[in-house]
Order: structure tokens, then sequence, then C-alpha cells
């Protein structure tokens, strides 16, 4: 399970925070934000979300990969060069209110 950052969080944070979807290989849980970043090699209107993938630890890891969540999958960045295309377990993700 890989949640996100309190600071994406509705009651918390900047409600950034869109919903949750499980990969349908390993079944793992995974959140997603909207990716409100200004990162020039990652634009938001090729990847609108930050699929988080561990709990972020500050100084180490950010937590998050930029991607693109659709309905029924995600293309998740693994490195500059090569995305993924992540499958959900189940009919689609889930989106919170």
């Amino acid at each position: 399970m890989a949640f996100a950052d309190r600071s994406t969080y509705k009651d918390v944070g900047d409600g950034s925070i869109m919903g949750r979807f499980h990969e349908k290989e390993t079944g793992n849980l995974f959140e997603f934000s909207l990716n409100n970043d200004n990162n020039l090699e990652f634009p938001v209107a090729e990847y609108p979300h930050k699929i988080w993938v561990t709990t972020p630890v500050s100084g180490i890891d950010q937590g998050y990969r930029y991607g693109k969540v659709l309905r029924t999958r995600c293309h998740i960045v693994c490195d500059e060069d090569r995305t993924e295309v992540w499958h959900f377990k189940g009919p689609k993700r889930v989106e919170y209110i």
C-alpha cells in the first residue's frame, strides 16, 4: 500500500488528492493526486497526476512518480525516457469525493 502525503488530503492539506486504485499484477493499493508541480521535465499537460508509490520520507524520497491515471489503467513514469502501463484490478479506479 502506498498512501499519499498528508499535504494532499482534503481535511489537512491542499485537497489535491483524487483517488486510489489497486494495481492488477500485485494487487497493491496506490493513491493519486493532482500534479501541482512546475517541473518542466514532466509537464502537467502530459503527466497530470502524482502516483504515490511509497510513503514519503523527508530528505530521502518524495514518494511519488508522475503519470496519467485513466479509468482502467495508468501510464507511470519510471525514469526520464521510460514509462510503464499499470492495469487496475477490478473495474476501475476509485475517486474520492
